[in-house]
């Protein structure tokens, strides 16, 4: 249990009872965690240097606590993070392959053929998802799968 406890203690001499009352504990948890050196932007590409393990409070901590800075490798975050902060796992998400606005390259695939140009990212996306994105020569804009950072494929 953590938070106010509450027990019955009783003194006893010789196996008789001297005085029973109740006494009232505040217990805590502390734990390892990962928790900001520096303020943190949101989406914020994140970097160990910007993070130390160090042993804190989490008794009241509503969100679970990264407690590894393999952890964070690859991720970005979903908030701004002030100095001192805990790093937790909802503050942070796995960096995405496109970003809106970004430039793409395109390549669409047809049965015999393969052409590649230039797009801007309509969409955030991961690899495997389809995202939208305006064909940079057309200025139409179509679905199209992420194949990797800033690359998308369509088949015709």
């Amino acid at each position: 249990p953590v938070g106010l406890v509450s027990v019955v203690a009783e003194i006893t001499d010789s196996g008789n009872s001297v005085r029973r009352g109740q006494i009232s504990l505040r217990v805590r948890k502390y734990a390892e965690v990962v928790v900001t050196v520096s303020a943190v932007k949101l989406r914020e590409s994140l970097s160990p240097d910007q993070f130390t393990i160090q042993l804190m409070e989490v008794t009241s901590l509503r969100e679970q606590p990264v407690t590894s800075l393999g952890a964070i490798i690859g991720s970005r975050t979903k908030r701004n993070l002030a100095v001192g902060r805990i790093l937790t796992t909802e503050a942070i998400e796995t960096a995405p392959d496109i970003e809106v606005g970004r430039e793409v390259a395109i390549t669409f695939t047809g049965h015999s053929f393969t052409v590649t140009t230039r797009g801007l990212a309509m969409q955030t996306g991961r690899v495997g998802e389809t995202i939208r994105v305006r064909n940079a020569v057309s200025g139409k804009t179509i679905f199209a799968r992420v194949t990797g950072a800033n690359e998308v494929t369509t088949e015709l």
